[in-house]
């Protein structure tokens, strides 16, 4: 059996070359992925680099590769392998099958180099979203501030240039941000869609200046959350000049920048709203009148007050920096006025005595134009509140009627029975002119729409909201029509803000650390985002609506 074959166990330099180049080559890449990693290391711990040469002075650096894909040691290692081929190897075939293996290996390590040169020329290059070019001019001294000493790799560094100092900063934040992937999401979210031949939305997105929340009329976003409402408190709105009285009127002024406030210390104040310092820009005290009533005209050009306690009235000029007061109206002997109403077209104000009656005014004149209630017993007008347009007037009266008053023939069409309480105490129209408001005594709130109400003497409201037990004072539409709040001044912590669309109260505002108190006048900006309430306290405070972009 043993004369059959034999076995050769001499060993074939060939095969054993080939095998030590392939295990000097896998050597090296181990080598060359050890010191990365010592490097990306010594970076996230020190901050530099080049520590790792000073820890392994002793290692010897990984070789480069050449343009071919061979290292200066394989080279020499092949070289002094041709020279043993001539003395140990006298097969022909050997030595061809060496050569071909390293043909092989050459002709994969250059097909390894191309594919990888044209991958970097298809990737496209993104630079940043924007670059300043007066970056490359920056010197930054890093002495003067003891927190921007730690950004020096050696001590003789006093300044560095805007580029040094900027990557400095980066490396810093990634070293304290070890869990920062989500600043990778963007691009991540963007090469995916490149690779599935969608276009860059995330980069677009992020090289845009257009606001995040889309919407029309004053930066809405068109669709107010039915969940939870957004809101945040800033600095008080009279943060700058606190009241010591009541607050009995917040407004903002037509170009969503000014907001106005007036209590019973018998002066308004006139506030520029950035949500931050809220700056007073102007002071005005009446004499002789704790403010019960203040707007401003539809134009934006006067302040219009009144107060209950005194028959004058007044208008200030805001152009001309000039109040003018009057001693009631003529033909009128009202001791007193508890509201002053501008019709949102301009030509009529509206005038609720303290007696319960309603006077119809010129705008331009301050004259009487109709008496629309005489007043003078029973409970009278209690409220009243001008249509979207300014040609009806709604105002309740006794037993809970209200009446609608055709302005331009001062007359009434219609009267309807709201179903809230005893006594309609606040009434709203909603801007888009499709909801009417009505707050009793009760406490209940009856939102009814406009068609019905004018079809019915007894409408069926659309939805009560019935959060709040005691009168209720304010009722305030804003200007997307939206949302609605309302609230009482009877007692603490009574406001709440419903979503008008779903007809509910949102459930998460106010919370138990609200500082509300006893709200007496609430009034949303005209792009919705902000939204103030006055209180007994003398505060106005104003929360951001983050549904809504400032204007």
């Amino acid at each position: 059996m043993d004369d059959l074959f034999s076995i050769d166990v001499r060993p074939n330099e060939a095969v054993k070359r080939q095998l030590s180049k392939k295990d000097g080559k896998a050597r090296r890449k181990r080598e060359q992925s050890l010191a990365e990693r010592e490097a990306a290391l010594a970076k996230l711990v020190f901050q530099d680099e080049s520590l790792v040469d000073k820890l392994d002075d002793e290692e010897e650096a990984p070789p480069k590769r050449s343009k071919r894909g061979r290292t200066a040691a394989a080279a020499t290692v092949a070289a002094k392998g041709d020279d043993d081929d001539d003395d140990a190897l006298d097969d022909d075939g050997d030595a061809e099958v060496e050569e071909e293996d390293e043909d092989e290996d050459a002709q994969d390590d250059e097909e390894e180099t191309d594919e990888e040169e044209e991958e970097e020329a298809a990737a496209p290059s993104k630079g940043p979203a924007w670059e300043d070019e007066d970056d490359a001019k920056l010197s930054v001294d890093v002495m003067k501030q003891k927190k921007l000493r730690k950004l020096r790799k050696t001590k003789k560094e006093v300044k560095l240039a805007g580029a040094d100092y900027e990557e400095r900063l980066r490396a810093q934040w990634r070293s304290t941000q070890r869990n920062a992937s989500w600043a990778d999401a963007a691009a991540t979210e963007a090469a995916r869609g490149a690779a599935a031949g969608e276009p860059d939305k995330a980069e677009a997105l992020l090289r845009s200046a257009a606001p995040l929340l889309a919407g029309g009329g004053g930066g809405g976003s068109g669709a107010l959350s039915t969940g939870k409402l957004s809101i945040k408190r800033v600095s008080d709105l009279n943060v700058a000049a606190p009241s010591h009285s009541c607050i009995s009127a917040v407004q903002w002024h037509p170009n969503a920048q000014l907001a106005m406030t007036a209590g019973l210390d018998k002066a308004f104040h006139l506030f520029r709203v950035d949500g931050d310092e809220n700056t007073q820009m102007q002071a005005v005290h009446v004499p002789r009148m704790q403010i019960r009533s203040a707007a401003f005209s539809a134009d934006g050009a006067q302040v219009l007050v009144c107060g209950e306690k005194s028959k004058m009235w007044g208008a200030f000029d805001l152009h001309a920096g000039r109040m003018v007061l009057m001693a009631g109206v003529m033909g009128r002997s009202e001791l007193g006025f508890k509201r002053v109403l501008p019709s949102p077209d301009g030509a009529h104000l509206a005038l609720l005595g303290a007696s319960g009656s309603l006077l119809l005014l010129s705008a331009r004149t301050k004259q009487l134009v109709a008496t629309l209630q005489p007043g003078g017993g029973g409970w009278g007008c209690q409220c009243a509140e001008f249509s979207p347009r300014g040609d009806v007037l709604y105002a309740a009266g006794q037993g809970g009627q209200v009446q609608v008053w055709d302005v331009a023939r001062r007359c009434c069409v219609h009267s309807w029975h709201d179903r809230g309480g005893l006594r309609t105490t606040a009434l709203a129209a909603s801007p888009d002119g499709t909801t009417v408001a009505a707050g009793s005594d009760s406490g209940a709130v009856c939102l009814y729409g406009t068609r019905a109400l004018m079809q019915s003497d007894r409408p069926e409201p659309t939805r009560e909201l019935l959060q709040l037990r005691h009168p209720i004072s304010s009722l305030a539409f804003n200007a997307q029509s939206e949302a609605l709040a309302f609230a009482s001044k009877y007692t603490g912590s009574a406001m709440r803000i419903a979503h008008v669309g779903s007809q509910r109260v949102f459930p998460n505002w106010p919370t138990g650390a609200t500082p509300l108190s006893k709200v007496e006048c609430v009034a949303f900006s005209p792009h919705s985002a902000f939204v103030a309430a006055g209180n007994d306290k003398g505060r106005v405070l104003l929360y951001r609506l983050n549904h809504y972009m400032q204007a």
